[in-house]
């Protein structure tokens, strides 16, 4: 509420005060001046708040901590239940006796106690390596090279070591599949992802948070001292274990918007790389809508996704 005095109130208060000072000032010399400019000050002080606009209490005093606390659905608050997968697989040559070792690494994250969503091409990383050749669902060839996981990890941000996955389930039409871990210790207490129920629509705004581009990409968020030690680490699981020890794992996020929905395939401009395979896509309220799977080369706004309908049955099926 805004209280108002008129201007010639005003003067007029300040000519009585100055009329009162004259007086005084002639009556009583240096010390009774001194009083009376104290008494007209008082007087302008009480006539100058009046015409002041008065504010309600509750707009006052919003401390920054406050106004920039993130919501509970934001993504700072999911972070902790996305995690770095890296693994190592091999493949013997029909034609020879030596096995080919090939390093990975993706995303994913917690759906369940004890229980990781990712992709399909995470839990069996050799699907796309012979093109047709390869039978993604039976872990051999039609020229009889048989691909074998020789091992798989995955890194939860704030503990500090890695939980050994193994393979529950691969989805035989999409891109998804769930992996299972022995919850203990500090990664017991990470809360599962919340999965969306909504219907996702082209317009809809997402977030993607992932691993794109793995170690080099969180090496490069890291403190610079530790950047430069862990590059000439040649063992990628060491400098893993090591980020891990040092609370440096850390998934990066993007903002974007869905571009298209077609069946069970998400398009949004939210971009990512490789390594950012498996992490979720997220809608508004913070609730999983999909799984980021590839993206095209050359096209900002061609990042693919699988929805979570795709998920929801290796869930009802354990």
């Amino acid at each position: 509420m805004r209280n108002r005095l008129p201007i010639s109130g005003i003067w007029g208060a300040m000519a009585t005060s100055v009329s009162r000072l004259r007086s005084i000032r002639w009556s009583y010399g240096l010390a009774g001046f001194a009083a009376g400019l104290a008494t007209a000050t008082c007087i302008f002080l009480l006539v100058y708040s009046a015409s002041v606009p008065s504010s309600p209490s509750t707009d006052l005093w919003i401390s920054p901590a406050q106004a920039a606390a993130p919501q509970p659905d934001s993504p700072a608050n999911l972070r902790d239940s996305i995690c770095y997968i890296y693994g190592v697989y091999s493949v013997e040559k029909p034609d020879s006796l030596r096995r080919i070792r090939t390093e990975f690494s993706g995303s994913g994250f917690l759906v369940a106690p004890g229980v990781v969503a990712s992709n399909g091409h995470i839990a069996e990383p050799w699907r796309d390596d012979g093109g047709p050749q390869f039978s993604a669902r039976t872990g051999s060839s039609l020229k009889g090279s048989k691909p074998r996981l020789e091992s798989l990890v995955a890194f939860f941000p704030g503990v500090a070591s890695p939980v050994v996955l193994s393979t529950r389930q691969v989805s035989p039409s999409a891109d998804v599949a769930l992996l299972t871990f022995v919850p203990q210790g500090a990664s017991a207490k990470i809360a599962p992802l919340a999965l969306g129920d909504v219907t996702a629509e082209p317009g809809d705004e997402v977030t993607v948070i992932g691993y794109p581009l793995g170690l080099m990409g969180m090496l490069a968020k890291a403190p610079r001292p530790v950047t430069e030690r862990l590059m000439r680490e040649p063992d990628d699981l060491t400098v893993a274990r090591e980020l891990a020890r040092l609370a440096l794992i850390r998934p990066s996020s993007t903002t974007g918007h869905l571009g298209d929905v077609v069946d069970d395939t998400l398009v949004f401009d939210a971009s990512t790389a490789h390594g950012g395979s498996g992490g979720p896509v997220l809608n508004r309220q913070g609730k999983v809508i999909g799984i980021t799977s590839a993206y095209l080369r050359g096209f900002s706004g061609g990042t693919l996704g699988v929805s979570v309908r795709a998920l929801r049955p290796l869930l009802q099926h354990p």
